[in-house]
């Protein structure tokens, strides 16, 4: 970004960049910040379209494109029942078992 001119903090958020850049130079420097738009969206096409040909092209395992059919969403009892071993307690039990281990 230092070819085209443009100089800044721009490693934060969007709160430090404005507080920092964006607010104080807004006035005289416009025209760079209209630059920087638009050099972010180029880059963010060449991210996009990078990325996408080796996930592709390698065959990368990322979220949703798992080779398995058997993706299966669990209820929140099935997740409780697994994380008790398999062993499903009602409040009841789960009381009793509470109050006898503190006595």
């Amino acid at each position: 970004m230092n070819l085209f001119g443009i100089v800044g903090v721009f490693s934060g958020g969007l709160i430090e960049m404005s507080s920092l850049n964006f607010i104080p130079l807004m006035t005289s420097h416009w025209k760079q910040y209209l630059l920087l738009l638009v050099i972010g969206l180029v880059y963010t096409g060449i991210w996009f379209v990078v990325f996408r040909f080796l996930i592709v092209k390698f065959d990368f395992k990322t979220p949703g494109r798992e080779d398995t059919d058997e993706t299966k969403f669990y209820s929140k009892a099935e997740f409780r029942a697994k994380q008790a071993g398999g062993q499903e307690m009602d409040k009841k039990t789960m009381l009793a078992a509470l109050t006898t281990s503190w006595t």
